[in-house]
């Protein structure tokens, strides 16, 4: 028994071609962003004489822009700003949404329907609209665009912890611990948090890939990080008036937003997999 149960695990460790590409993806992610001032043999926003200089000029590895910057260190500090507003955002909305759809999915009733108001106002607006409204409004900046995706992205974790704990809360543990004396909050916390825990997670790999590409959106219009912070939606606004000449100012940036966002849906595909095995093909 103990033998079959150890080859059940590992089968279900064992990951396929896209989980693999999807988690090395990732690891270029992170590594570029966290080693960026060693893996960039330039500051980001240093000029040089040689302007949009074609990939694999001398020193310019992706070449330069239009105004004589490295594009390998700016696409690198640019994978920085993408990851922390991912995990920035990402990390406010699900805390936010775990709050808001625990309170309504195991107090139910008035409370529950009262949030649910609240979160349907919240969908109606467009998510990209919305973000841009918020983020027009506090001003440009990093800490605009995360609390603004924050905003746009907590939804998604209310309604999920809600539609679980709805059905969580008539389990018999629950009411076992209710009728210890427990507490409400030590029941989510305790008894049904580490039920929740999966699908957060899984829902949190998706929402960094949307962050990511709104992040994207915000700067490409020019309401994201200010400059000269090297973004790649602004290094997407910044070559596509170059897009005959110097291709490259575009299609990098381009590639790397592609790149990421992909490397995050496929990693939140193998968990989602994982962690609920009927939705294996």
């Amino acid at each position: 028994m103990i033998r079959r149960w150890v080859a059940g695990r590992e089968r279900r460790l064992r990951p396929g071609a896209r989980t693999v590409i999807g988690i090395a993806l990732l690891a270029l992610l992170l590594l570029g962003a966290v080693f960026a001032p060693i893996l960039a043999s330039h500051p980001p926003d240093r000029l040089f004489d040689a302007v949009m200089a074609a990939p694999g000029t001398d020193g310019h590895v992706l070449g330069t822009d239009s105004v004589g910057r490295d594009v390998t260190a700016r696409l690198l500090h640019g994978a920085r700003v993408s990851l922390s507003v991912g995990v920035g955002a990402t990390a406010i909305a699900a805390v936010v949404g775990f709050v808001v759809g625990g309170v309504a999915g195991y107090a139910g009733g008035a409370v529950d329907r009262l949030l649910m108001v609240v979160v349907e106002v919240f969908l109606s607006f467009p998510a990209v609209l919305l973000a841009i409204a918020l983020v027009a409004f506090m001003g440009p900046g990093l800490r605009s665009v995360i609390i603004a995706l924050a905003a746009v992205g907590w939804t998604d974790f209310a309604r999920l912890v809600r539609g679980d704990l709805l059905v969580l809360r008539e389990r018999e543990f629950v009411a076992s611990a209710r009728a210890a004396g427990a507490g409400r909050v030590r029941i989510i916390l305790r008894h049904l948090l580490p039920h929740l825990a999966g699908p957060i997670i899984v829902l949190s790999s998706f929402g960094l890939a949307s962050a990511i590409l709104s992040e994207a959106a915000l700067s490409f219009l020019g309401l994201g990080v200010s400059p000269p912070t090297s973004s790649w939606g602004s290094m997407l606004a910044d070559g596509r008036t170059f897009m005959r000449v110097a291709p490259h100012l575009t299609w990098i940036p381009g590639l790397a937003i592609t790149l990421a966002v992909l490397g995050f849906h496929l990693v939140g595909d193998a968990l989602r997999d994982f962690s609920d095995p009927r939705t294996r093909r």
